[in-house]
């Protein structure tokens, strides 16, 4: 088999897709139950602050910029305003080297030391670190990673999970390559949930499951 050619001098190299995971604007902001006009927003700067999240397969994003939507979804839903999530990743990249820090599994010890600092991220007045150690903890909990302390896979959900080696990314039945999304819209066009699960030779409650995920990720009005 041929080898693709390396580009020339001048042309621009696509960025590698292979088992990163792979997400337009639209599935990303229904995955994180953002209106993708918030996403968007999030993608640009604003003035000397740098964006929120930058789609790394222009102009997809991959498992790590949805992790770090995730996150940042979870602070926005707090009313966390959106310039200082902007500080706080400006300030978190710097700690932890890397241009995704809400995706690092360190998230929430760097917070102890320097989210109280930002003032803004938390009332100090009235629970401080702690107020948000207790936001960002059950956050962190159903995300895995690797041994660089970044993000691997996510269970949003009991038995579903988004694994970036098993079909891009998609949300499947956990620990196998069916997609939620398959289930859900054979169940919602009539068929019998026990002769899906016999079908594809998974349980009941993983069909029953699949269908709940995908009924409850409803996009927010901006």
């Amino acid at each position: 088999m041929a080898r693709r050619a390396r580009p020339t001098t001048g042309e621009i190299e696509r960025p590698r897709l292979l088992n990163r995971g792979l997400y337009d604007l639209t599935e990303l902001s229904r995955l994180c139950q953002l209106h993708p006009e918030v996403v968007r927003r999030w993608t640009l700067s604003h003035g000397h602050l740098p964006a929120i999240v930058t789609p790394s397969l222009n102009p997809y994003f991959s498992f790590l910029d949805l992790i770090t939507v995730h996150v940042a979804a979870e602070l926005h839903a707090r009313n966390v305003l959106d310039d200082d999530i902007r500080r706080g990743v400006a300030l978190m990249s710097a700690e932890l080297n890397t241009d995704r820090p809400l995706a690092h599994r360190r998230l929430a010890t760097v917070g102890r030391s320097f989210f109280a600092n930002l003032g803004e991220w938390v009332d100090a007045g009235k629970s401080g670190q702690g107020a948000f150690l207790s936001i960002i903890k059950p956050v962190l909990k159903p995300i895995e990673y690797d041994p660089g302390d970044m993000a691997k896979l996510w269970r949003p959900r009991p038995r579903v999970w988004l694994n970036p080696l098993v079909q891009t990314g998609t949300p499947c039945v956990d620990g196998h390559r069916l997609p939620t999304r398959t289930l859900a819209d054979m169940v919602d066009a009539g068929d019998d949930p026990e002769d899906v699960a016999d079908e594809f030779e998974i349980s009941l409650d993983d069909v029953e499951a699949a269908v709940r995920f995908e009924h409850e990720l409803l996009v927010p009005a901006a």
